[in-house]
């Protein structure tokens, strides 16, 4: 559940949307894989009640699969124990009641996860948030190796905020603004850095060095 979080932005109610169907197959999943095609869409109706989608690596949704193999052995041990249970199409089951977890469930499972690793008053929302500065991350790479400057003003900043905005099924960019921010300023920072270890070079007298 946190690798999809993770790879998807997807918040909790979207996850719980999950069904059988919408996984590939294993075969489906490696040839994609083989052939450097590796993002799936999976539509889900998405906050305000609207139906888009959500985009998937290939890797990912392949330990979604091993996954399948805990929820059939769920199933056959619930059985035994209850003759008439017929599974519901959820991807993600309760090991207590055999339903499809609930959103309330899986952040409650995923916090118990990170105490027990020692992280606290960590969350989800916390693994949907990293999604958000690594998309931005990406999308400001992308616009700064095309030759783009590093102006906070400039023109295509709007325009990164909007890309990440639909990933992450925003209707409003403010939310986001600030992880922009912050990957300006730390590229800013890294730059200045740089520049300052070029200027206390031995040996540097200004202009390009070789």
């Amino acid at each position: 559940m946190i690798d999809l979080v993770e790879d998807s932005g997807a918040r909790v109610c979207e996850l719980v949307q999950l069904k059988i169907g919408d996984i590939p197959s294993e075969y489906a999943l490696l040839e994609a894989l083989d052939k450097d095609d590796s993002r799936w869409e999976i539509e889900l109706i998405r906050k305000g009640g609207r139906k888009l989608k959500l985009y998937f690596s290939s890797d990912v949704l392949l330990e979604a699969r091993f996954y399948l193999k805990f929820r059939s052995a769920l199933i056959t041990a619930r059985k035994i124990t209850h003759p008439d249970y017929s599974p519901p199409d959820d991807l993600f089951l309760s090991e207590k009641t055999g339903l499809g977890l609930k959103s309330d469930s899986v952040s409650k499972i995923v916090s118990r996860l990170f105490k027990k690793i020692g992280v606290k008053r960590v969350g989800i929302h916390r693994i949907r948030a990293k999604f958000a500065i690594d998309t931005i991350d990406r999308i400001l790479d992308e616009y700064l190796a095309s030759g783009l400057g590093l102006e906070a003003g400039s023109a295509w900043v709007d325009t990164i905020i909007q890309q990440a905005a639909h990933l992450m099924g925003h209707r409003s960019t403010s939310s986001l603004k600030h992880y922009l921010h912050d990957a300006l300023d730390r590229r800013l920072r890294m730059s200045r850095k740089h520049e300052s270890l070029q200027v206390n070079r031995p040996g540097y007298r200004g202009g390009p060095l070789v």
